[in-house]
């Protein structure tokens, strides 16, 4: 899974350091009678080339984690949570990528692990979208995209608010890409109950980030233009939803950003992510 700082700027940025804390994902063992393992690792890379390969791409390794079981075998898939013991440190303005590492499948289809997608087209995202999903294939020495402009069912976890974009209520790479005519929308998660969440929209970004509260909130977005969009209360679970418009069904290529600030008992800065219209 390819976070592009094309589209992804401060993810997990706590105003000092990126970080992630967890990992989750939807993994499907062919034979669950035989129990399979598998690592979670950070890789650094760049837009162009994907992950880098080899060792000396790892950022972090975690594992083995072991799949579950059932005696009586056959197919079956997990949705599977790690949570880790510390923080694990990620660049905060460059490329990174993150995936689930298994051994040969000698016994496939029969036997061995797989990790669930969801294709380009079922996360309503336009065709002109770039792709960002990856893989190393065992003896190659490049990344390589699948078929498909898939997205992995892979997600990190973050111990502060996120800022996710949606179309048509998925967030997933359709929310950098949307298609025309769907509701596109932000989504915060992770912010204090009661807090307000304030969506801005800036025309460009800053990678370095301008720190605007010490040590908790550090802004992406350009100082060329920001606009607030939208206001939301953050509801008990944490969440806010900022509902903006449907996408239009003609509209110039264009690159947006986009990042909240959550004001509460504490104030934050979301991580900012891009949208890119090409309609």
């Amino acid at each position: 899974m390819g976070l592009h700082n094309s589209h992804w700027l401060g993810i997990g940025d706590g105003g000092a350091n990126c970080t992630v804390v967890g990992f989750r994902s939807i993994l499907q063992d062919q034979n669950s009678a035989t129990q399979e393992s598998y690592d979670w690792v950070i890789r650094s890379g760049t837009d162009i080339h994907g992950p880098t390969v080899g060792t000396s791409g790892e950022l972090s390794r975690f594992g083995p984690f072991k799949m579950p079981s059932v005696a009586a075998g056959g197919a079956h898939a997990w949705l599977l949570t790690i949570r880790l013991a510390k923080p694990a440190r990620i660049p905060c303005a460059a490329h990174v990528s993150v995936g689930i590492a298994l051994a040969t499948q000698a016994l496939w289809p029969a036997d061995g692990m797989s990790c669930h997608v969801a294709m380009g087209a079922s996360a309503s995202q336009h065709v002109n979208a770039d792709d960002m999903a990856w893989q190393i294939v065992a003896g190659v020495r490049a990344a390589t995209h699948p078929s498909g402009k898939r997205a992995w069912s892979h997600s990190i976890l973050l111990g502060g608010p996120t800022l996710q974009m949606s179309i048509g209520g998925k967030k997933s790479i359709g929310g950098m890409f949307p298609q025309s005519g769907l509701m596109y929308a932000g989504h915060v998660s992770g912010a204090e109950a009661g807090a307000t969440s304030l969506l801005f929209l800036g025309v460009d970004s800053q990678s370095r980030g301008f720190p605007l509260v010490p040590g908790t909130a550090r802004l992406y977005l350009g100082f060329t233009k920001i606009k607030l969009l939208h206001f939301a209360r953050v509801g008990a679970g944490g969440k806010a939803v900022h509902p903006l418009a449907k996408v239009p069904s003609r509209s110039p290529k264009d690159t947006l950003w986009l990042q909240s600030a959550v004001i509460g008992r504490r104030d934050y800065m979301t991580n900012a992510q891009a949208t890119t219209f090409d309609q």
